[in-house]
């Protein structure tokens, strides 16, 4: 999907004019999974990387995740699913504030992710997609001095 206005997200920010916008506007999505899966007991975060520039299409992120000293709660497996949906809720909020068309392409593997944990695990859902999805928006508007800052170090450095 073409943008209409690139520099809009790092005017957003107040920073980032000289970054690929492509970059910065994947590293705020990335940052959004970081941002909810950070502060889940037992997590830890393995790597957050981003590679590529030019276009949506060559720029890759990920965020990695060891869930394994994570204990089979319900506060972790709605973490887990308000992770999944905080990268999409990121990609929302900058559009709010930058009036870009929100473009879900970039989202399909979390989707899939997502629609298989609410199939395979029963517990998660107790909860609706509007509600982890208002849940994401809410974590990350709380955060967002944070998801500014992360995602611009993130578009820089390629690394957190």
């Amino acid at each position: 999907m073409a943008r209409r206005n690139l520099h809009l997200t790092a005017d957003w920010i107040g920073d980032g004019h000289d970054l690929d916008p492509h970059r910065l506007m994947i590293a705020l999505h990335e940052v959004g999974h970081l941002i909810v899966w950070q502060a889940l007991p037992g997590v830890r975060i393995t790597d957050v990387a981003l590679t590529g520039k030019g276009s949506l299409w060559s720029v890759k992120g990920h965020v990695s995740v060891d869930w394994t000293g994570a204990a089979d709660t319900e506060e972790v497996g709605h973490g887990y699913l308000v992770g999944l949906l905080a990268g999409h809720a990121a990609d929302r909020i900058r559009c709010e504030h930058t009036g870009d068309q929100i473009d879900t392409s970039g989202c399909a593997d979390d989707f899939h992710h997502y629609r298989r944990a609410r199939w395979n695990h029963k517990p998660s859902r107790q909860w609706s997609r509007a509600t982890i999805l208002a849940d994401a928006r809410r974590a990350l508007l709380a955060n967002l001095p944070r998801l500014h800052r992360d995602a611009l170090r993130l578009a820089r450095t390629g690394r957190l």
